[in-house]
């Protein structure tokens, strides 16, 4: 029985973001923010990095990715750090979704189930963050990215969050 529980030990593994970003494509670009892919480490990852890295769109940017790791959800981006120097500036390094906007999922004529089962789902993933006190304050199509397989729910854009006790 010893050799068995040897067997199921946790095993921590550590995601190695010290090498260094190549092929970057700028997704998207906000009236705030800038959004990159860019591959890492053999992977692609989201970098969400300020527009013009004044003091209050850095300070606004922390405050997103400190409110980011709070949320643990399916249907959230996962966020795995903030990095201060990134070759586009400060950012927010997280999960890379390919997906498109609802607006775009939406253009494509899905069934109703699909329809009915992607709003389920922004209907779970807003419960989520409410339960967990924060208003979102941004939900629009723009902000819910449905990916290309599955066609599963992100909510993005967590720039205008709030805890709901600043509403109280």
């Amino acid at each position: 029985m010893e050799n068995e529980s040897e067997t199921f030990k946790p095993v921590t593994v550590a995601v190695d973001f010290s090498g260094s970003y190549t092929d970057f494509l700028l997704l998207r670009e906000t009236s705030s923010a800038r959004l990159y892919r860019a591959s890492k480490a053999g992977r692609y990852v989201l970098l969400k990095t300020t527009k013009d890295n004044s003091g209050m769109s850095i300070a606004m940017l922390k405050r997103e990715y400190e409110m980011s790791l709070t949320l643990n959800h399916y249907h959230i981006p996962y966020v795995f750090t903030y990095e201060q120097s990134t070759p586009v500036g400060p950012a927010i390094v997280m999960e890379y979704v390919d997906g498109r906007s609802l607006n775009e999922f939406l253009a494509e004529k899905p069934s109703l189930d699909s329809r009915r089962r992607v709003f389920d789902q922004i209907l779970a993933v807003v419960a989520y963050i409410h339960k967990n006190g924060i208003v979102h304050n941004d939900i629009k199509p723009e902000n819910i990215l449905i990916s290309r397989i599955n066609n599963d729910v992100k909510l993005l854009d967590f720039g205008l969050s709030d805890k709901d006790a600043h509403y109280l």
